[in-house]
Order: structure tokens, then C-alpha cells, then sequence
């Protein structure tokens, strides 16, 4: 990112089509070596919600201008984790800014896969 770049507000609006409640996790990533390791994140927020919920909203507020790319969790037993099963797909809800998917049946897209370039305020649509 660009030094003396501008700021605005990202609004992130995940559906929640399975109006499950839980708590959001939604970690946002500025580069690819840094991506999908959530202690190195750029911008993290969490938001709870409840069965009949149909959206959740996030808002990033005065967020540099520049290339990123976003997940979220939907933390549906409180443990603060994905969950997985024997086979190492995750049991929970989750989405990839872009709608990327699971690339293969042990990881998530790449970097350059679910990256946006956000240059004004904005709203990113997730679907869970």
C-alpha cells in the first residue's frame, strides 16, 4: 500500500443463510504471505448473532485504501475455532471475500483468488 494513501470505511455484510446463531469472526489480510494466518491479520472484528438473523454487519472503519482479502467464521459452539471433520473440511460456516471457495478439500483459495482492491467506502457481500 501506497504511503499517505486514503482511508474509508469498509461495511461488510455477511448472509447468514442458515440463520444459525454464533459469533462472526472476520479477519481481513493485506498480502499473501500473510494470508489465512489470523494472528498476522490486518484488521480483525467479531459481531454475535442469532437464529433469524438473515445478515450480520461489520464495519471496518477508516481503513487505508490498498489490496486485501477477507474471511469470515461463523463460530457456531463458542469454542473460538474452525471446526473440522475426520476428512478436514470445516463443520462451520465460513466465506472468502470474491465468494472463493475451498480450492481443494485441505485449504482455501489463494491470496490473489479472494482479494479486492478497495479504493472508496465500500460493502463487501460474504454468503455463509
Amino acid at each position: 500500500m501506497t504511503p499517505g494513501a486514503g482511508h474509508s470505511d469498509l461495511h461488510v455484510i455477511i448472509e447468514n443463510r442458515q440463520s444459525l446463531s454464533g459469533q462472526a469472526y472476520l479477519a481481513l489480510f493485506n498480502n499473501s504471505d500473510d494470508w489465512m494466518k489470523m494472528d498476522r491479520a490486518c484488521r480483525q472484528a467479531s459481531q454475535s448473532c442469532s437464529k433469524g438473523d438473515g445478515s450480520i454487519f461489520i464495519t471496518l472503519a477508516d481503513l487505508q485504501h490498498g489490496t486485501y482479502a477477507a474471511c469470515v467464521l461463523l463460530d457456531i459452539n463458542g469454542n473460538q475455532q474452525m471446526d473440522f471433520n475426520i476428512i478436514g473440511y470445516p463443520t462451520e460456516p465460513f466465506a472468502f471475500s470474491t465468494q472463493s471457495s475451498i480450492t481443494t478439500i485441505i485449504g482455501p483459495p489463494e491470496f490473489n483468488q479472494a482479494s479486492f482492491s478497495h479504493d472508496a467506502e465500500m460493502s463487501l457481500y460474504l454468503q455463509l
